[in-house]
């Protein structure tokens, strides 16, 4: 069953013209931002009908038993008055690690030999070991000329495993204090609401037995002042403008770290290596057996939310741009629901982060996974240090920000380095729905839905079992081996490596120049390849991983730049 979900808020009444058809799509947003733009009286409307002015509030005023219980429900309209510009920033991946007490949060860092060579180099005195509280400066002195409405948070709030504690019993009090609160502050700042999503390292990283759910519950109360907003795992809200409106969608995406229990054990949320007994988390999967099962299961429930939601937007007579947000970016996982769901619904914006840097997409650059819809990838919040090495001018994508112009006819978006620098600007004109495509996800759920309600267990159904993760946007093929040019493959593919599992074979490639992916088989069998992956053919046994997918994150393991052990 899917989630409950609130009733979409009516449009407010405009004039139709332009030979509008709702049923055909033949009217463009385009022409609904000029009906929406002639009738200046619509935010006071909107207003009058009960619109918040400038204040976010969680879709129920009463906390919630379970961090579930509120998806896919939206938070009340909220409404923004004035003519003219209005500003939002982008931050994720940004929490660091608590030093001490009245102590700023220092960066989680990844340099270690206990990480893949290719994370090891140098610190950047002043800028790695600060770049959490560089990047706040900036986002303080930005403030002052452009100070943002609210700001998106793409997750990955706190490194290395989430908030402490223990699924059922958080320890976080200073946590949110001192990485949080006393992180973000100053004229601009003082009040915004963080609108966010989880990221993998909030659920654990390596476990699902973190204290996620803190999260979702921080929304009622949790901080004094009271501008945390991630009230479900997954939900919406309509912000009103002069002239326009933004529907943003807030997704959790993490399925795309999820594996079966004995794959991937430094990088698997329901992996067995690092869930501790008694595995299980009263607030979310019951056990290490249904623990995939319980991602995949809100993954296509939200997925058929998003698509029901993403057409009552579409269909509105207002001018309503469309905004995700969510915390792995589609060209990493999900990039052909995203595809279709852009292309069909007129999709604006994609925001994601969890890759530790800063990419910014124009709607046609090259590499755009979503050609038509900008993509923003704000993953150097500066919770952890760098994919790679920053300068110390900033005039890198390494750590920083993202930085919105919102307007009725065009947003404007600006990657902000840790230095201030603006190293790109680009434009999203309102992109068009094409209604007449295929829908993109089935209206069905394949399996039953695991009830997150009870403390215990329910049966999984005899016709689901929770296998081996199968093959998902080219992420991981089970029982697949790689192949090459035409679907050919040869002994000149590849190099046979000594890898007794899994993933020291990833390791292997990733310590290799010119590695292309990885083929792991019976008796530990590892194939780096050199030639491209271009596909797959089924080979029971055996599994094929692309090299771009090979993202092995020890940062659950390591604290500093000598190799310390830390435990989540």
């Amino acid at each position: 069953s899917i989630a409950a979900r609130a009733t979409p808020t009516p449009a407010i009444a405009l004039p139709v013209a332009l030979g509008h058809s709702q049923q055909s799509g033949a009217m463009t947003r385009t022409q609904r931002n000029l009906i929406a733009a002639a009738s200046l009286g619509a935010l006071a409307q909107r207003a009058g009908a009960g619109c918040s002015m400038r204040v976010f509030q969680p879709p129920r005023p009463q906390k919630p038993q379970m961090p579930q219980d509120y998806n896919g429900l939206s938070m009340p309209d909220v409404c923004f008055p004035g003519q003219g510009r209005h500003d939002v920033f982008v931050i994720g991946d940004w929490g660091g690690l608590m030093y001490a007490p009245g102590y700023p949060p220092i960066t989680a860092d990844k340099r270690s030999k206990n990480f893949p060579p290719k994370f090891r180099r140098p610190m950047l005195w002043g800028i790695d070991d600060k770049a959490q509280t560089n990047i706040a400066e900036q986002m303080r002195k930005r403030a002052l000329d452009f100070p943002p409405d609210y700001i998106l948070n793409v997750g990955d709030n706190f490194y290395w495993g989430g908030v402490n504690g223990r699924c059922g019993a958080p320890k976080g009090e200073l946590q949110w204090q001192h990485v949080f609160e006393d992180v973000y502050f100053g004229p601009g700042i003082d009040g915004k609401a963080w609108l966010g999503v989880l990221g993998n390292h909030d659920y654990g990283g390596y476990q699902f037995q973190s204290a996620w759910e803190d999260n979702v519950f921080h929304t009622w109360g949790g901080s004094p002042s009271n501008r945390w907003f991630t009230p479900a795992l997954y939900y919406s809200v309509k912000v009103w403008y002069h002239g326009f409106a933004v529907d943003y969608f807030f997704i959790d995406s993490n399925i795309f770290d999820i594996w079966s229990p004995e794959l991937l054990g430094l990088h698997n949320i329901c992996g067995a290596l690092h869930n501790e007994p008694p595995m299980s988390c009263p607030q979310g999967p019951h056990s290490l057996e249904t623990c995939q099962l319980w991602f995949e299961t809100m993954w296509r429930d939200q997925m058929v939310w998003l698509e029901r939601r993403l057409g009552d937007s579409s269909g509105q007579h207002t001018m309503t741009w469309q905004v995700v947000i969510t915390h792995f970016p589609p060209y990493w996982a999900g990039g052909r629901e995203w595809a279709c769901l852009a292309a069909r619904y007129g999709l604006d914006l994609h925001i994601s982060g969890h890759v530790h840097y800063q990419y910014l997409y124009g709607p046609f650059d090259g590499g755009n996974a979503l050609r038509g819809t900008s993509v923003l990838v704000s993953g150097g919040g500066g919770g952890i240090t760098s994919e790679k090495a920053a300068d110390v001018y900033g005039n890198d994508d390494q750590y920083g920000f993202m930085h919105l112009e919102l307007a009725p006819d065009v947003f404007t978006i600006h990657a902000i380095t840790h230095t201030g620098v603006t190293r790109k600007t680009v434009q999203q004109r309102p992109r068009n729905p094409n209604l007449n495509m295929a829908k993109c996800v089935s209206g069905q759920i394949e399996f039953q839905v695991v009830s997150t309600a009870s403390t215990t267990p329910p049966p999984i159904p005899a016709h689901v079992s929770p296998t081996p993760r199968r093959r998902l946007q080219g992420h991981l093929d089970e029982n697949h081996k790689c192949l090459g040019e035409n679907g050919t493959r040869s002994d000149a593919n590849y190099e046979k490596k000594e890898a007794p599992t899994l993933e020291e074979c990833e390791q292997a490639c990733l310590a290799m120049d010119g590695c292309t992916g990885i083929e792991f088989g019976p008796n530990s069998t590892c194939k780096a390849w050199t030639s491209p992956i271009k596909d797959t053919s089924a080979e029971a046994g055996i599994t094929c991983i692309p090299a771009d997918h090979l993202h092995l994150d020890y940062s659950h393991l390591v604290m500093g730049g000598e190799g310390g052990v830390v435990h989540v």
